[in-house]
């Protein structure tokens, strides 16, 4: 219980990268299906 009331800014950051890493791959994923919206 104590870890929850410290929240620390690490645990944002790696938030963060957690999020950044994800939507990365959603838009790997996105550019390897037929439709690439970028390319246009």
């Amino acid at each position: 219980m104590q870890t929850i009331t410290v929240a620390p800014p690490k645990r944002s950051w790696f938030s963060l990268l957690s999020w950044a890493i994800l939507l990365a791959v959603l838009v790997v994923s996105w550019k390897g299906a037929e439709m690439a919206p970028l390319t246009l």
